[in-house]
């Protein structure tokens, strides 16, 4: 697909079997936002394109490039995200941490971002621990956790994360920017969630 001559010049030519003229892409490329109900449609559009590339370059080698299109990431997307963030960071991901990533963000990236700008390096490797886990949690955005939640159930989680202290249910409220009736509604949903007592 390359239209720029120095380029293609430049590039190398691949020994392609005929018979087999399939390759594997061996990077990957996230597609990251709030679709709605729309995820399927836009992988669909994706595919489409992918399977449509428009017009390649006479000298082009005959090779076809296999490009999945996933819009689910299962648990082992989750853990595979947080043993690679974790790592980055000289931290050993835990089986608690994993579940908790998993349970919390919404999204493998989110729990990247999480991992990513919620901790720091360490010098000497170890497991992390759960306060690390909480306090990455709370770099995220409320929108950005509990997929199935309410913006108001995630505006108090999000709350809840973001301290070490015990909250009153005014204090939540506040804190959450949201009203004192919204907490008592939401309330069992948390207790649910043991999240709260």
């Amino acid at each position: 697909f390359e239209d720029r001559d120095e380029k293609r010049r430049q590039s190398f030519d691949p020994v392609v079997d005929a018979s087999n003229p399939y390759a594997n892409l061996i990077a990957s490329i996230s597609v990251v936002g709030d679709f709605g109900n729309r995820a399927d449609h836009v992988a669909g559009v994706i595919e489409d394109r992918l399977s449509n590339p428009g017009e390649i370059h006479e000298d082009a080698p005959e090779i076809a490039l296999k490009v999945p299109v996933v819009v689910e990431h299962g648990p082992s997307t989750v853990a595979r995200v947080t043993r690679a963030m974790c790592r980055a960071k000289g931290l050993d991901a835990t089986r608690d941490a994993i579940r908790l990533f998993s349970g919390f963000a919404r999204t493998p990236y989110d729990v990247a971002h999480a991992i990513g700008r919620g901790l720091s390096q360490e010098a000497t490797p170890r497991e992390i621990r759960s306060s690390e886990v909480r306090l990455s949690l709370a770099s995220l955005p409320s929108k950005r956790l509990l997929e199935d939640a309410t913006p108001t159930v995630r505006a108090m989680i999000s709350t809840l994360l973001a301290t070490n202290l015990s909250l009153s249910k005014t204090e939540l409220a506040e804190k959450a920017g949201i009203s004192t009736q919204s907490v008592r509604n939401h309330l069992p949903t948390l207790v649910a969630m043991g999240l709260v007592d």
